[in-house]
């Protein structure tokens, strides 16, 4: 994708981008055809199966975590002794300290006591892993962490909710949806496994998606340009409000499901 040019680069370019864009008002997505064209359109669905969508179905990667990073596993991380550590926070603080993207998600409530200060930051992860039954995938580009035989493995493991949890508007309608089955005498104090069909089935349909996505890419338009049409310009938002939209929905589903 190419960068948002400067407007102060060109003068002429700069009026010529700003006669050509509008408020963003609807979202934007991308198909490539077989012949490898581009086409934008604010229809989620492409004609063509997509032989790559960020938005779809993205395989879980087992990765090494040394191996996303330069930093040498070696590396002394620092922390206070003697002191409890929120356990999904430690994790990012070590994830911000290797400039690896980690997220956690269903591990609020989790504590750890630290009592030394110096560690290597590789073999202090890999014992939270171990002392915490955690465990971790690749995919969207950052590492998600959950507990094994949680509702956090369930989210990672289904492609349909990971991909819907990447977006909080569609992560509004699984949350609501969910509600609604736990109001169900038949699903009342399940866990989020076994009620996994049917919810995946209850928010297709309200996203009026068929059986087989052939979902397109979602393109992130920043606010008050179109996503350029025809010209292939489009900005992402920034990765540190990515991140703390990803933390804050993750709060949020602990918050409703503390309970599972």
């Amino acid at each position: 994708m190419d960068v948002f040019p400067t407007i102060m680069k060109k003068r002429f370019f700069a009026l010529t981008l700003l006669a050509a864009s509008s408020i963003c008002t609807a979202d934007v997505y991308k198909c490539v055809g077989p012949d490898g064209l581009v086409t934008f359109s604010n229809n989620p669905f492409c004609e063509q199966k997509q032989a790559y969508a960020k938005d779809r179905n993205e395989p879980l990667l087992t990765v090494k975590p040394e191996a996303l990073t330069k930093v040498p596993p070696d590396k002394i991380f620092e922390v206070y002794e003697d002191k409890t550590y929120d356990l999904p926070g430690l994790l990012e603080e070590i994830g911000r300290f290797t400039g690896i993207q980690f997220e956690p998600v269903g591990l609020e409530g989790n504590e750890v006591v630290i009592h030394k200060g110096s560690h290597l930051w590789l073999e202090m992860f890999n014992t939270l892993v171990a002392d915490h039954q955690l465990d971790y995938r690749q995919a969207y580009g950052r590492i998600y962490i959950y507990k094994i035989g949680t509702m956090g493995e369930t989210i990672i493991h289904s492609p349909e909710l990971l991909r819907w949890y990447q977006s909080d508007t569609t992560w509004n309608v699984v949350m609501k949806n969910d509600d609604i089955l736990l109001a169900m005498n038949p699903y009342k104090n399940t866990e989020l496994k076994e009620r996994l069909h049917k919810l995946v089935n209850m928010v297709r349909e309200e996203l009026k998606e068929p059986v087989a996505v052939n979902a397109a890419e979602s393109i992130e338009v920043k606010t008050g340009y179109t996503a350029g049409v025809g010209s292939g310009i489009a900005n992402r938002d920034e990765v540190e409000e990515n991140r703390r939209a990803a933390a804050e929905k993750a709060r949020r589903i602990i918050s409703r499901r503390q309970a599972n």
